[in-house]
């Protein structure tokens, strides 16, 4: 019998799909029944299953440069429509669904307007700041627009 952490329960755990959870449980219960068998056998816990999936996440990278991860991310996604790195970093992140909403809202009474526009620029995360621009929704039926 071999220490804790069988190189074969990382093997396991790096070749299942799925929440650190759902994965634990079906190694837990796919184990030996021996349980002088099952402290080497099994994963210890979940967080060495998220700690082992972070880790291959991590090692899938390209690169750790965030710029490069976030210029992929816009590759990869309809939500960041801007990246404006000099002299000073802009994001223009936005969903186009509610862009859409916003448009028809505000496109049904032209002669009286109801929508109100907010400006925020108080989140401070670190080093810089996040600013918002929001709208009330004003529309009792809006939940079709976010299927």
């Amino acid at each position: 019998m071999s220490g804790p952490g069988q190189p074969h329960v990382i093997h396991d755990i790096q070749q299942a799909s799925g929440s650190a959870r759902s994965i634990y449980q079906n190694l837990v219960l796919s184990g030996p029944a021996s349980i002088s068998q099952q402290t080497t056998a099994m994963p210890r816990n979940m967080k060495q299953v998220r700690n082992t999936q972070k880790g291959q996440h991590i090692r899938g990278r390209l690169t750790r440069d965030a710029l490069y991860n976030l210029h992929e991310f816009a590759a990869d996604s309809d939500f960041i429509h801007k990246i404006v790195t000099n002299p000073d970093l802009h994001i223009i992140m936005y969903s186009r669904a509610v862009i859409d909403l916003f448009i028809d809202l505000s496109s049904r009474n032209a002669d009286h307007p109801v929508q109100t526009l907010f400006y925020d620029t108080t989140f401070c995360l670190g080093d810089f700041y996040v600013s918002v621009l929001l709208f009330r929704n004003t529309d009792t039926t809006w939940t079709r627009y976010m299927l």
